[in-house]
């Protein structure tokens, strides 16, 4: 993904109200990359998880409803990490001087049942 053509400064989404979660999020500040078809894969940092998606911090700003997979390891109990991988449709992308880049929510389209095993193993842990 060339960022240069990518970033602007304008909300691509509207951010997303507390009724849209419908899912108990835990904090998650990890490095993870991200793929979308036919671009290199962009290294971005989380911000939370939940088993229905993720918050993350990119330099880029993504349009909404852009699909793309992330890839990550999730530290679990007993002090080991299980590498995840989810497909998901971006929700919306603002930029955030907290976050130095644009906070981008992303809605799970796609995870395997390990997967959401391990999320919500996370989030409960």
């Amino acid at each position: 993904m060339r960022v240069s053509r990518i970033v602007s400064l304008t909300m691509t989404a509207p951010i997303s109200s507390k009724d849209q979660r419908k899912d108990r999020r835990r904090l998650l500040k990890t490095t993870a990359n991200v793929v979308v078809a036919g671009h290199a894969p962009l290294a971005v940092r989380t911000i939370d998880i939940s088993r229905g998606g993720l918050g993350f911090v990119a330099a880029a700003n993504p349009p909404a409803n852009l699909v793309m997979t992330v890839r990550l390891t999730l530290p679990m109990p007993g002090a080991r990490w299980v590498p995840i991988e989810v497909t998901g449709k971006v929700v919306y992308s603002v930029l955030s001087g907290r976050h130095d880049g644009f906070s981008i929510g992303l809605a799970f389209t796609s995870a395997s049942t390990q997967t959401i095993e391990a999320i919500d193993a996370y989030v409960r842990s």
